[in-house]
């Protein structure tokens, strides 16, 4: 904004009203291209997507997406990266004052499925990218196989002391993530098997005992 040519700045409320809606305005902007983007992204994968149909779908020109987001690369990445994060805070597995294994498992199961079910559209993008050869997602890959290895240790622990049966931990975890990713990635056949709005803790809690039973434990 070029400078005021008054001699007297004008008062502080008049400034500051023009800048929270320009701030509030590109805040819903940026809202409203993320929710088309994870729409799109998650319906045709990266190679399928065209930034144009994201535009339409944010209700925006294609020149006015760029401006905003920048290139498809960029705008696919920032999902990504967000996705990684998301999952590494949502999904912790850590040892617990008063919480027996059963307990954190249990919790741990019924965490992966709820959001699984309230994020379907995210999941789907990890999981097309996968099934895509997970190229775009190579550099977090680290970062990712080292919190999982952080939860196969934990399990291990938990085994070498006898409190669950012996089994390979980190096959243990890609079964957890299999059963649960799968309300996410079939979200159609589930609607037609259990209805719109499948039983979620239900599912949990019998995903849980499948965990518990074949870690030796109490499902109760």
């Amino acid at each position: 904004m070029p400078p005021s040519a008054e001699p007297v700045a004008p008062p502080r409320r008049t400034v500051r009203q023009p800048r929270q809606r320009h701030h509030a305005g590109r805040a819903q902007i940026l809202a409203t291209i993320r929710a088309s983007a994870i729409d799109v992204f998650s319906r045709h994968g990266f190679a399928g997507t065209t930034m144009q149909a994201v535009a339409e779908g944010a209700g925006l020109t294609k020149q006015q997406l760029l401006y905003y987001a920048g290139s498809k690369d960029e705008l696919y990445a920032n999902l990504l990266h967000e996705v990684v994060n998301e999952w590494r805070e949502a999904f912790s597995l850590t040892e617990e004052a008063g919480h027996t294994p059963a307990q954190l498992l249990r919790d741990y199961v019924h965490r992966k499925l709820h959001y699984a079910l309230a994020n379907g559209p995210v999941s789907r993008i990890f999981t097309a990218e996968m099934l895509a050869g997970g190229t775009h997602i190579a550099r977090y890959w680290p970062e990712m196989l080292a919190s999982t290895q952080n939860k196969a240790r934990l399990l291990q622990r938990w085994m070498d002391a006898g409190l669950l049966r012996r089994r390979d931990p980190l096959l243990l975890l890609q079964q957890i993530w299999g059963m649960t990713q799968y309300y996410a990635d079939y979200q159609a056949q589930v609607a037609v098997m259990m209805g719109a709005q499948p039983p979620v803790d239900a599912i949990a809690d019998e995903i849980a005992t499948t965990v518990l039973l074949a870690c030796g434990l109490s499902p109760d």
